[in-house]
C-alpha cells in the first residue's frame, strides 16, 4: 500500500470513528429528550389534575358563599322577628302592668 492509500484509510479510518462518536452523541440525546418528554407529560397531567381540583374547589366555593348568603339572611329575618316579639312582649308587659294598677 502506498503512502497515500495508507494516509487516506487513516482519514477514512478517523472518519469513521468521528461519526461513530456522533452517532453515540446523538442517540444520548434521543434519550434524553425521550426522558424529557416523558417527564414533562407527567407535569402536564399533574397541571391538568390541580386544573381539575381547582375548578372543583371554585364550584364548592361558590355554593359555599351562597349558603353563606342564605345563613346570613335566615339570621337577619329571625333576628327581626325576635326583636318583633320582644317589642310585642314588651307591649303586652306594659298593657298588662295598666291593667293592674286600673285593677289595684
Amino acid at each position: 500500500m502506498t503512502k497515500k492509500e495508507q494516509m487516506v484509510k487513516r482519514e477514512l479510518t478517523a472518519l469513521n470513528a468521528k461519526i461513530m462518536q456522533q452517532k453515540t452523541d446523538l442517540q444520548s440525546k434521543r434519550e434524553k429528550i425521550e426522558e424529557l418528554q416523558s417527564e414533562l407529560d407527567i407535569e402536564m397531567k399533574e397541571n391538568d389534575n390541580y386544573e381539575a381540583d381547582l375548578a372543583e374547589m371554585r364550584a364548592h366555593l361558590k355554593i359555599l358563599k351562597t349558603e353563606k348568603k342564605d345563613l346570613i339572611k335566615h339570621v337577619a329575618d329571625e333576628v327581626t322577628y325576635k326583636t318583633k316579639l320582644l317589642k310585642d312582649i314588651e307591649t303586652t308587659a306594659g298593657e298588662v302592668k295598666a291593667l293592674k294598677q286600673e285593677n289595684a
